[in-house]
């Protein structure tokens, strides 16, 4: 079944971030035999998924409002450089140093958060998440109550999790870590940025993908359309 998303950075990795995602494809193969890097034109940051969509859901009132929104106050993700502290917020009870890259069942993950210029981090990607529900649409970490998720989702590569034991993989991501930490990357996130992606595979392999920009008129048409075809 087609399912539907919209993401960040997907065929445009700005070049600073495609340079760091790089480097930390590259760490991670050098201690995790089966790790398989995802192309960089597939490495796309997710802002809500949309499921297959249901009739209760107002797709075009949906992508209006995050077109507002990242139209008017576009955001600045930042990869990396949080030291190993606490913040104004946690991502899922752990610290954000912690949580920057993560190896779990079988993806290999950088995470990073939107941020204020003295780069403190925000949760406004969860409240921006969290006004998708007005439109029938709730994001996959906010079915608990009070639940909260401020994290920009950036996977970078597969890797075997039953070839895997679990120290090796802790000690790649104690490795990998302290190179997040020293050379962080800023991504401007605005509506230009954003594409609406129209898949059955969740890794968006481009040639099975249908990729369109949130700012093109139409789109919302286009997306019901074909996410209406199995």
């Amino acid at each position: 079944m087609r399912e539907g998303a919209v993401v960040a950075y997907y065929d445009i990795l700005p070049a600073d971030l495609a340079r760091l995602v790089a480097n930390v494809q590259r760490l991670v193969g050098q201690g995790i035999a089966s790790f398989a890097p995802r192309s960089l034109r597939e490495v796309h940051a997710t802002i809500i998924g949309l499921g297959p969509l249901d009739p209760e859901v107002n797709l075009p009132g949906l992508l209006d409002q995050l077109r507002t929104v990242f139209a008017v106050a576009p955001l600045r993700i930042r990869f990396g450089g949080f030291a190993d502290r606490d913040y104004s917020l946690a991502s899922r009870s752990r610290r954000l140093y912690e949580r920057s890259l993560t190896l779990h069942q079988g993806l290999a993950t950088m995470i990073g958060w939107p941020v204020t210029t003295a780069h403190e981090p925000l949760l406004v990607l969860d409240q921006i998440r969290r006004t998708c529900q007005r439109f029938g649409v709730v994001h996959k970490y906010h079915d608990a109550a009070g639940a909260t998720d401020p994290d920009a989702y950036m996977v970078v590569g597969e890797y075997d999790q039953n070839a895997s034991a679990t120290d090796e993989l802790d000690e790649v991501a104690r490795t990998v870590r302290p190179a997040l930490r020293r050379d962080p990357v800023a991504v401007r996130t605005s509506a230009e940025e954003l594409w609406v992606v129209v898949y059955t595979d969740r890794r968006l392999p481009r040639q099975e993908t249908i990729a369109l920009p949130l700012r093109r008129p139409g789109v919302p048409t286009e997306v019901l359309r074909l996410l209406a075809r199995r």
